[in-house]
């Protein structure tokens, strides 16, 4: 596994600022943050949108929570699918379909 690249990319949507986490595509990639670094990465509206690529190998890890046991819902936005987790005050919206 190669050394993390993270490229933070901020964007308005609907009016509100969210934060874009894109791990570099090509190749396998592991991030893991704490529920204190999502806080840091987002606004007052703590929404949260990362894409990974399982194809790719990529995996995410957030410490003290799982996510393969947690429920969500799912909603498309221009075009993508997203698994909306509710994560003691942020909104966790994941892509694992970039293939």
């Amino acid at each position: 596994m190669h050394s993390m690249k993270v490229n933070f990319t901020q964007q308005s949507f609907f009016n509100s600022l969210f934060i874009l986490v894109f791990l570099q595509l090509g190749i396998a990639q592991n991030i893991t943050l704490t529920l204190q670094d999502m806080l840091a990465m987002t606004d007052q509206n703590h929404d949260l949108f990362i894409n990974i690529d399982n194809g790719e190998g990529d995996t995410l890890n957030l410490l003290g929570y799982d996510l393969s046991n947690m429920s969500y819902t799912q909603n498309t936005i221009n075009g993508v699918l997203y698994n909306i987790y509710q994560i003691d005050g942020v909104t966790l919206y994941l892509n694992t379909d970039n293939t």
